[in-house]
Formats: C-alpha cells, sequence, structure tokens
C-alpha cells in the first residue's frame, strides 16, 4: 500500500477475510464471567491451565466408524457451543462458526503389547494438552485409537470455555444416540433450540451486569476469611508449577452410602452438601484450624436448558464454619448452611467476588487452594449392538487447585480426591482418603476406623 494510501478500517478488513475464508462472520458475544476466567489462564499456561475436560471410551466389539465420525460430526452441528472459537485480544469475545470437530484415526493395533500400551498413554495425555487454537476453532478434538479390529479408545477433549460437567453428559449422549440411530435404526435424539446457547449466554451476561452494579460482590467478599485460604499441610511442599494431577478413591464401602445419605437428609442436605462438610472438618482437624473456604462450580441453568451444551457454570466460594472439634453430624449440617448460603449469589462472577476481596495472590485461584465438584456422567457401560461402549475413569488432566473433592452424582457416584502428585509428598493424599471416608461411615453411624478425635 502506497503512503498515500487511505487506512482501512480493521474491522471491515476483518470481515472481508473471513468472506473470502467461506466462513461468514456471525454475532459475536462476549465472554460471561466464568469464560473471562479461563480465557486469561489459558494465555498464562495453554494446554495446562487445567480447562481441558477429557472423555475416554472403551468401544468393544464391531465398530462402524464411519458411522461414528458421522455421528461426531452431527453433534458438532446439533450444538452450537461445539462450534464456538474465542476472537480479540483485549476484549475477546465468542462466535459461532468454527469448523467440524478435528478428529483423527491413529492405528496402534501392530505394535507389540507394551509399546501398544505406552503409546496410548502418550496419545491421550498429548491430546489432553494439546493447546486450542482459541480464535481458529473448533475448541475440541477426538482422537479414536484402534487397538485390534474389536477394541478402540474414543477420547473426546473439550474445552471449558464451551463445556461444563453437566455438558459432558450431554455431549456423550448426543454422541451414542447418533452412533445408534445411524448403526441400528434408532430414533435420533431431539435437537436442542438453534439458539439455545446464545439465548442463555445473553440471559447470563445480563444477571452479571447486574449483580456487579448493585454491589453484591462486596457483599460477598465480607463473609470470606479476611486472608485468601490456604490448606496449608507440612506435605504439601512440592512443586507448583506442576499441576498434572491424579484421583484417589475415598474408600467409602457401599454399605454405608445409603446410611450416609439418610443422615445427610435429617439435616437437610444434599450428599454433596455433607461430603462438603465432612471435607472442611477434615482439614479443620488436619491443621488445627477453624473453617474453610472451598472453590464450587455450580450450575447455573434454566430448566429448558437441560439439552443445552455450554460453559453454563460459575464458580462460587463456600465458606464452611466448622471446627476440629465438631462431630461429623455437625459438619453435615454445616456443610448445607455453607453451600446453601453460597446458592443465593451464582449471578456474581467469581473473578468480581476475588477482586473485591483484595489483591490477587495466587495465579491458579486468588480465593482458596481447594476446590469441590460434582459430576453426572454415568461410568456405567451402554451396548449398541454388537458395540460395548464403557466410559473409563478420568486419567490424565491438569488442576488449578492443590486438592479437589470430585463426586459422581447421587449418593452411590464415584468419590475421589484429585491432586497434583508433584506439589504432596508420596501417600499423604490416600491417608486423607481414608480419614475422609472415616468420616462418612461415622456420620452414617457405622464404626470409626484409625480416626483421631
Amino acid at each position: 500500500m502506497s503512503d498515500g494510501a487511505p487506512a482501512v478500517d480493521r474491522a471491515r478488513l476483518a470481515a472481508l477475510l473471513r468472506h473470502r475464508s467461506g466462513r461468514p462472520a456471525t454475532a459475536a458475544l462476549p465472554l460471561t464471567g466464568t469464560q473471562q476466567g479461563m480465557w486469561l489462564a489459558e494465555q498464562l499456561a495453554p494446554g495446562l491451565s487445567g480447562y481441558h475436560d477429557v472423555a475416554v471410551l472403551r468401544l468393544t466389539g464391531a465398530l462402524d466408524t464411519g458411522a461414528l465420525h458421522d455421528a461426531t460430526r452431527s453433534a458438532g452441528a446439533a450444538h452450537e457451543a461445539l462450534r464456538c472459537r474465542i476472537v480479540g485480544t483485549d476484549e475477546p469475545r465468542q462466535v459461532f462458526d468454527a469448523e467440524h470437530v478435528d478428529w483423527k484415526v491413529l492405528d496402534l493395533s501392530a505394535l507389540p503389547e507394551q509399546v501398544r500400551r505406552d503409546r496410548v498413554d502418550r496419545c491421550v495425555a498429548l491430546a489432553s494438552a494439546e493447546p486450542f487454537a482459541l480464535s481458529e476453532g473448533p475448541l475440541w478434538r477426538v482422537r479414536l485409537l484402534r487397538l485390534s479390529a474389536e477394541e478402540h479408545l474414543f477420547v473426546c477433549v473439550v474445552h471449558h470455555l464451551i463445556s461444563d460437567g453437566w455438558s459432558h453428559g450431554v455431549l456423550l449422549r448426543t454422541l451414542l444416540a447418533g452412533y445408534g440411530a445411524r448403526v441400528l435404526g434408532r430414533a435420533p435424539e431431539p435437537r436442542p433450540p438453534a439458539t439455545g446457547y446464545r439465548d442463555w449466554l445473553r440471559d447470563r451476561l445480563a444477571r452479571e451486569r447486574a449483580a456487579t452494579a448493585n454491589g453484591t460482590a462486596d457483599l460477598v467478599a465480607r463473609e470470606l476469611p479476611r486472608e485468601p485460604y490456604r490448606f496449608g499441610h507440612p506435605d504439601l511442599t512440592g512443586n507448583r508449577g506442576e499441576r498434572r494431577a491424579v484421583g484417589v478413591r475415598v474408600p467409602v464401602p457401599d454399605a454405608q452410602r445409603p446410611a450416609f445419605a439418610r443422615t445427610c437428609a435429617r439435616s437437610g442436605a444434599s450428599v454433596y452438601m455433607g461430603l462438603t462438610g465432612l471435607l472442611a472438618l477434615l482439614l479443620a482437624r488436619t491443621t488445627g484450624g477453624t473453617g474453610a473456604v472451598f472453590a464450587a462450580p455450580v450450575a447455573v441453568r434454566r430448566p429448558q436448558d437441560a439439552p443445552v451444551m455450554g460453559c453454563m457454570v460459575n464458580a462460587v466460594p463456600v465458606v464452611v464454619r466448622t471446627t476440629p472439634r465438631d462431630t461429623p453430624e455437625q459438619a453435615v449440617a454445616r456443610g448445607s448452611e455453607a453451600v446453601l448460603a453460597a446458592l443465593r449469589h451464582t449471578d456474581v462472577p467469581y473473578r468480581e467476588v476475588a477482586r473485591a476481596a483484595g489483591p490477587v495472590l495466587s495465579t491458579a485461584d486468588p480465593l482458596t487452594n481447594v476446590g469441590t465438584e460434582q459430576f453426572n456422567v454415568t461410568m456405567s457401560a451402554v451396548r449398541l449392538g454388537p458395540l460395548t461402549v464403557e466410559p473409563l475413569p478420568r486419567a490424565s488432566l491438569h488442576l488449578r487447585h492443590d486438592l479437589t473433592l470430585s463426586m459422581g452424582e447421587g449418593h452411590g457416584g464415584l468419590l475421589e480426591l484429585w491432586s497434583p502428585p508433584a506439589l504432596w509428598s508420596p501417600g499423604t493424599v490416600s491417608e486423607l482418603a481414608d480419614e475422609l471416608a472415616d468420616l462418612v461411615v461415622a456420620a452414617a453411624g457405622g464404626r470409626r476406623q484409625n480416626l483421631s478425635a
């Protein structure tokens, strides 16, 4: 361009380039408060921010690879969140015109067994941690690993910018229904409203603006301790730069779970609330301190949003006012009180509460180093004609918190403590899991074992 040429409007040039590339521009929306925090974390640590959701399915039996590919592409067409990409840097916004899913088939069947196992672990780890090109999209990928003619692994990685715990189940159900429709002639799952996610986003953004403007963030921040909550343990001394995490099962006997659910119900608590209170009691007894703060993602869906996929969640700080002298039953009640209090402020963005609380002292979470989560994904196998689909436990993820209690839905769900091993002395988190199980048994009226008073 010559020195005397008129300046070109950047927005118009971007639109022209998009038109030439065959990708029509779509209306852009701002990011929610939750998404803004995720986007910033991804800029600081691409692929390692802890915001990649990984699902691994074992497929046993005769697989129609073409039908599975078609079902995957159809899922992208059905859920507009799967077509999302994030544009801009100073004020990032989201548009919904990304191309189809990043799909690759890797045939490992000819490798020797041990080599194949190692290669599977590497492929899953790479798919889980490889950064997404946020501005280009798509923000999800699929890797189909062929182990033999009758065994495959389906690895699906979705960025939390477009997903949440509920959406994890929505996507898997969409994929399985789509495959069944193609192979078995079953009726496909009804599609969600064409603009359901964007409608939800507009409503959510309006609620966040109102909650921020009326000073609710300051109100929530005043309920927090004066200093950020940090669970301090003598064996929590490792490298905080390494966030790759593993889960340790909390060994609650199946026979005690219904009794614990009844204990929770007597206090007006859900199992999730009761476990939150017991985790706070465990940390209080471990450190001798009082009270705990947990970061808890909460679904903020309306009834009509059940079939919609997207980042439809907000983290809330749950302040549990326990003391080391509390009984397990008292801790269950305190957990109920704490969660119910936190749920009153789901419209307030977590990042606004953090700002109101004071200077940000951690790049991971400015309010606490402990999290809780509940997910609704079934772990039972599904039969699709000659094919058996078995969800595998999560094995590869990066964790933002030093310790997270992960709970499956219902009193029979999977219960685990997740942590980055690089931060902890060997065996410490397993000991905490055993002690938490003892507290659950005690609350259920069972016999305590190895439980310090």
